[in-house]
């Protein structure tokens, strides 16, 4: 996939200079990351790499597994709480394995726009950190990784109820889209992780599945899909997440110096992604027919969503939680 800038020129904006030579480094970060090392975003996990070794001197270093190596998120986060990890690229969902509170970003029918996700995480980031040091973490910066829409095969989907008799794919036991799912009588949620999912999509054993553009067509869901949709149902985002205590070990300059790249390379990472899901999209547009959503076919998704809300906020996230993220976007349980 092309990128919006070329590597060149993102380390020099990371780092205000041109790229070095990489030199040995006295200490080593060990991250784990699902992107595969080729993906648009493992480009951007090298990049950051280059970046480290430069600020720091040669100081720092970071190994980087890709390609889910060291498991799924769940595994990663027992790996940091072991010991054997130091940071890992997560989404809400490894993210809340710590903190729970941080799904309130992936509410179902709330955040709709990227204004919209920038709004609520404002508001809600300082107790969000707050909560990871408490317990020993440093959340070093958000990602994200595009707008979340419905891809279909086998079902042309323009609201709710046709997807009853359906087999949707239900992600890392996602317990809000659970909720949402148990909604439509006859919805069968397919427990997958995103890298199972192709060949599921392929066999026709799932009819629909919810991501990002940009993860359909990367994870090469595409060419077996048959349906995409213009309604957008939340924002995919995620985090990088530390172990405070390597970081507090490191040598006060070079820690100040990894934490600074994070200001100019996370908005990069952040514009960037976000452009590459735009474009993810408009070449699926040209490849799957747009199904639009509109009229009582958009009411009924919304009524939808509204009860999903209720649901949630009766026992799986606070209820005060929830009713401040859809205030936020202008919306009431």
């Amino acid at each position: 996939m092309k990128a919006t800038r070329s590597i060149p020129a993102l380390i020099a904006l990371t780092l205000g200079m041109s790229a070095a030579t990489e030199v040995s480094a006295k200490t080593t970060l060990r991250i784990a990351t699902l992107a595969p090392k080729a993906s648009s975003w493992g480009k951007v996990v090298k990049v950051w790499r280059k970046a480290v070794i430069k600020k720091s001197g040669g100081a720092l270093d970071l190994k980087v597994f890709y390609n889910a190596v060291q498991g799924r998120e769940n595994a990663m986060v027992g790996k940091m709480k072991a010991g054997q990890l130091d940071g890992a690229l997560l989404s809400t969902q490894g993210l809340s394995a710590i903190n729970p509170d941080v799904r309130a970003l992936a509410l179902p029918g709330l955040i709709l726009d990227w204004n919209s996700l920038e709004k609520v995480r404002k508001a809600l980031t300082p107790a969000f950190k707050k909560a990871y040091e408490e317990k020993g973490y440093i959340l070093y910066g958000w990602s994200d990784a595009g707008l979340m829409r419905g891809f279909s095969k086998g079902v042309k989907a323009t609201k709710p109820s046709q997807l009853s008799g359906k087999r949707v794919v239900l992600f890392n036991d996602d317990a809000m889209s659970a909720q949402a799912n148990s909604l439509i009588p006859g919805l069968v949620s397919v427990p997958l992780d995103p890298f199972e999912t192709l060949p599921q999509i392929r066999s026709g054993n799932v009819n629909y599945v919810t991501v990002p553009a940009i993860a359909a067509e990367q994870l090469q869901w595409t060419p077996h899909l048959q349906y995409t949709y213009d309604r957008i149902s939340g924002a995919a985002t995620g985090g990088t997440l530390f172990k405070k205590a390597p970081l507090d070990a490191l040598p006060a300059d070079v820690r100040a110096g990894f934490m600074s790249i994070a200001t100019r390379l996370i908005p990069y990472n952040t514009k960037n992604n976000r452009a590459e899901d735009d474009a993810s999209f408009r070449r699926i547009a040209k490849k799957l027919e747009v199904v639009k959503i509109s009229g009582a076919d958009k009411a009924a998704w919304e009524a939808h969503d509204k009860k999903a809300l209720k649901k949630i906020a009766q026992g799986t996230m606070p209820r005060a939680l929830v009713s401040k993220v859809a205030k936020l976007v202008g919306k009431s349980l």
